[in-house]
């Protein structure tokens, strides 16, 4: 499966690494190793991830995978195209932020 970020996923995954290697060197190395071993698993089975904010698009079947170690939600969804399915990450959002309004702060 072909895995796609989007750019304000890019953006926040940026931030988080730089937050955390602000707090200690090498944690924002290990927070974007956690987030791509997400990907991974996101990547073999797709569906494991909550529709609990699926409100956020209506009908794009947007789901939501929390990370293990770090505070992060990884907001998704899987799109049939001409090449394939596609998993398209659309946001990485720390878990205790007012999701609806981080959603639309870009």
């Amino acid at each position: 499966m072909k895995t796609i970020l989007y750019q304000l996923a890019r953006l926040d995954i940026n931030a988080a690494q730089d937050w955390y290697n602000d707090e200690q060197p090498g944690l924002g190395e290990e927070f974007t190793d956690e987030f791509y071993d997400a990907l991974q698993w996101l990547e073999r089975q797709p569906g494991m991830g909550s529709k609990r904010y699926a409100h956020l698009m209506p009908g794009a079947q947007l789901r939501c995978w929390s990370l293990d170690r770090f505070p992060f939600l990884l907001f998704y969804r899987c799109v049939q195209r001409t090449d394939g399915m596609t998993l398209e990450v659309i946001r990485v959002i720390h878990e205790n932020r007012d999701i609806a309004k981080a959603w639309l702060k870009h």
